[in-house]
């Protein structure tokens, strides 16, 4: 009964722009009732709904079918017109070939292409025959998305594809690889929101992100870098050095929690304390002691900032350049 209000509802609705659906309410519908709602969006509300959602944040469960996955696509193909989605955000979702993976891609390229701003595909999961280490040559599996996002979507500033993990899926083959990373970066440089987690990445994409960020003054994601649940991705000194001598640069969110609190802790004295001009741009090293001590001076007198962030930055800078410290002489130390 549920299902049939809501679809009525739909049906009377003279446009929505906001499609936001559950997981449990989702699957209340059978897939016939399914359908059936996919049809009256694409024919009746595809000219102005700009956000949809669905599924449930984070619980580690496909949203349906893969038949359901397949009549997502067919819906976004047809419509009376053009889609104007700006927001999109799909959890669960569930491929089982290529082949959907490539009319994703051309979807976005083509149907949502020339409105859409924000693609997250989060908690996705993948035909077990699409993880396997065998050295296909059709290329890794979301490159075609990657291109089309690269040649068809230039209002994109925010991609999130991140892959549900299990501790038996882990492992995996690049599922973008270094060369689609890179064509995405040079012709895209500049990000809101990136997350790339559980995808197989490892140092090469490492150094593809490093050499973007380094090269161009504009490549950065002003929010958020995820990297998430890739254990081969192991070089997480090269890329925060060079993120650390970026302006108003985002969170990085990496496995490793001890170089997350680093870069956020450099990353405040950037974007809250122009620390990056006391530093060399290129290195983000001191280019003499005495701007070491200014810095120094500036962060021991901040007004707004509470004793404990005080001393952590202290610590911190002190222990940048531990050559500029003075070491006591032994005949100059007091017993006590």
């Amino acid at each position: 009964a549920l299902i049939t209000q809501i679809g009525q509802a739909m049906e009377g609705s003279p446009g929505l722009t906001q499609v936001i659906w559950g997981r449990r309410v989702w699957q209340l519908a059978s897939p016939a009732q399914q359908q059936a709602l996919l049809n009256v969006l694409a024919t009746r509300h595809s000219s102005t709904i700009t956000y949809w959602k669905m599924g449930t944040e984070d619980n580690g469960l496909p949203l349906g079918s893969p038949a359901m996955t397949e009549a997502l696509l067919k819906m976004w193909y047809s419509g009376d017109s053009q889609w104007k989605l700006t927001e999109l955000e799909l959890r669960g979702l569930v491929f089982v070939s290529r082949q959907q993976v490539q009319a994703f891609a051309n979807i976005l390229q083509g149907r949502l292409g020339s409105t859409i701003k924000q693609v997250n595909i989060l908690g996705f999961f993948l035909h077990p025959s699409m993880l396997a280490m065998d050295g296909s040559s059709e290329g890794a599996v979301f490159d075609c998305l990657i291109h089309s996002i690269t040649k068809g979507c230039q209002a994109l500033d925010e991609l999130r594809l991140c892959r549900c993990v299990t501790p038996d899926s882990i492992n995996t083959v690049p599922l973008i690889s270094p060369e689609a990373l890179q064509y995405m970066m040079k012709d895209k440089p500049k990000w809101w929101r990136m997350g790339l987690d559980g995808l197989g990445l490892d140092n090469r994409h490492v150094q593809v992100l490093s050499t973007a960020l380094k090269s161009s003054p504009s490549c950065k994601m002003g929010d958020l870098l995820s990297l998430k649940q890739n254990p081969h991705l192991t070089d997480y000194a090269t890329l925060i050095n060079i993120c650390s001598c970026k302006a108003r640069m985002g969170l990085i969110d990496l496995d490793d929690p001890s170089w997350v609190a680093t870069f956020d802790l450099v990353r405040s004295l950037n974007n809250l304390h122009r620390r990056l001009d006391y530093v060399v741009p290129e290195t983000g090293g001191y280019p003499s002691k005495s701007k070491w001590i200014d810095w120094l001076s500036k962060i021991s007198t901040l007004q707004w900032e509470d004793d404990t962030h005080k001393i952590n930055y202290l610590w911190h800078t002190l222990l940048e350049k531990p050559e500029y410290i003075q070491p006591s002489r032994p005949d100059q130390m007091v017993e006590g």
